[in-house]
């Protein structure tokens, strides 16, 4: 009896231990959002922070809407803009499961009036982000006249293609990768396949099936529990958000609405067979260059990096019409956080990070680690750094399997490091964590160009493997 007794006593204090560790956590976190949100001047913003789809700790916090001083809670409903590329993903995804339709297949299938230089355009091109379109609303990139744009002014989807088909590709598609229309297209064959339009589709085929009560397509005129309002930043005061036309609103790249917590919801459903896909996993597949060089994105049109030897999927968004969001995955952590804010162009990523490292110290900035050793200086960092900067690949002192082809377009400054610093390392050996399919050792840090800092993934041969995207204060 007294082993019982002392068996419930030990349970009892391992309890009280993690009530007190999510208790101090939550109190961290709010008050690290209301800090963020006080220096960027973001009227109201919702986080969930989730491990293994479980909800770990959220907040909930400032103003959905100012003029009417209504409390963000967690119901509350903001548009997350771009985010909406992964749920039109899904549904052409789900679309393709059911024989719908074949990612292989040219967009000129469904939209024969295209130009002609649009046939090798494939679907799955449409989701990777390797069409060579454009991205429409960076031809209205001005935007104190957006309320002058088509983008306000619409009031058919002919409107956008007719905008597109004027733009010359900028690359043959397949063979580069750019933030382009695509998902936007994709809401166009969604409608043409399933006979229904797409938030009707949307409703009925993803969000009802996978329990999203609080997830909708944009609507400026029906009615949408909980619906926050959008601001934007003007000579340091709060306005409200761009008025953009209704087809607008309702396009695939940019137009859900939903909470927090059904993003959550989402992507826990997300990875379950039988939920919504069959085979979830072609979503994570890396997509490939022509080339056969490996991209940024997934065929589900995540991009995908590494974090401190996390392999990490994430995607954001930006709108003016007054939203910020970010959704971001430490793939080999299980931690899910979603940060969702009515203020576009808050800068969300970095408190993203803040939050991660509540959870785990080693998401921490670099410049605020603290390192298990120093290894020595080793002229093979900068000759990495350089080769990248110049989108090459140098055999001496990188992998053959380097992904060179990940940096494009994101290699710019990592050129400058001729004071190159070696800040300290992590030890990898054993956690068999693989980085583009290569096996991970040890990660240096370092410090570059004054103010830029980075980590190099090295194989356990000392080759380099990967390096992350460089961190600046």
């Amino acid at each position: 009896m007294k082993s019982v007794f002392a068996g419930l006593f030990v349970l009892g204090l391992i309890l009280l231990v993690q009530v007190s560790g999510a208790q101090d956590r939550s109190a961290a976190i709010e008050s690290l959002l209301k800090e963020e949100m006080a220096r960027q001047k973001i009227p109201g913003m919702s986080a969930v922070v989730a491990r293994e789809g479980k909800i770990l700790n959220e907040a909930h916090i400032g103003l959905a809407n100012l003029e009417l001083e209504t409390p963000v809670n967690e119901h509350t409903a903001f548009l997350i803009a771009s985010m909406s590329k992964i749920y039109t993903s899904a549904a052409v995804h789900l679309l393709a499961e059911k024989g719908k339709l074949d990612l292989d297949e040219s967009i000129r299938k469904y939209l024969p009036d295209a130009p002609e230089s649009w046939q090798k355009i494939k679907l799955q091109h449409l989701i990777n982000h390797q069409s060579g379109l454009v991205d429409d609303w960076t031809l209205h990139d001005d935007w104190e006249n957006t309320e002058k744009s088509i983008m306000a002014l619409a009031t058919t989807n002919r409107d956008f293609l007719k905008a597109l088909y004027a733009q010359p590709l900028l690359f043959e598609p397949g063979t580069d990768l750019r933030y382009q229309a695509g998902t936007y297209i994709l809401g166009l064959v969604i409608e043409d396949v399933s006979g229904m339009s797409y938030p009707k589709f949307m409703k009925k085929e993803v969000f009802d099936p996978m329990g999203l009560k609080e997830t909708w397509v944009e609507d400026p005129v029906g009615l949408i529990p909980h619906r926050a309002s959008g601001y934007l930043l003007e000579d340091g005061k709060l306005v409200n958000g761009h008025r953009l036309a209704r087809v607008t609103l309702k396009r695939g790249d940019v137009g859900i609405r939903t909470s927090a917590r059904d993003i959550a919801k989402f992507l826990v459903g997300l990875k379950k067979k039988g939920k919504l896909l069959e085979d979830p996993s072609k979503m994570n597949v890396l997509g490939r260059q022509a080339d056969g060089g490996v991209t940024t994105r997934t065929n589900g049109g995540w991009f995908i990096s590494y974090l401190r030897g996390s392999a990490t999927s994430e995607h954001g968004g930006l709108y003016r019409a007054g939203f910020t969001s970010t959704m971001f995955e430490f793939v080999d952590e299980g931690l899910t956080v979603v940060l969702l804010a009515n203020r576009a162009d808050a800068s969300t990523f970095s408190i993203v990070l803040k939050l991660a490292s509540l959870f785990n110290p080693i998401f921490k900035p670099i410049r605020q680690q603290e390192f298990e050793r120093k290894p020595a200086p080793d002229p093979k960092y900068a000759a990495a750094l350089t080769a990248i900067s110049e989108n090459r690949i140098d055999p001496k002192v990188m992998s053959s399997a380097f992904p060179i082809t990940y940096y494009r377009h994101l290699s710019k400054g990592y050129g400058n490091n001729s004071d190159l610093e070696v800040l300290g390392s992590f030890s990898m050996s054993g956690k068999r964590r693989m980085v583009f399919g290569q096996l991970l050792n040890e990660i240096v840090f370092v410090r570059f160009d004054k103010n830029k800092y980075t980590g190099i993934y090295l194989d356990p041969e000392g080759k380099i493997i990967f390096v992350e995207l460089f961190e600046t204060p």
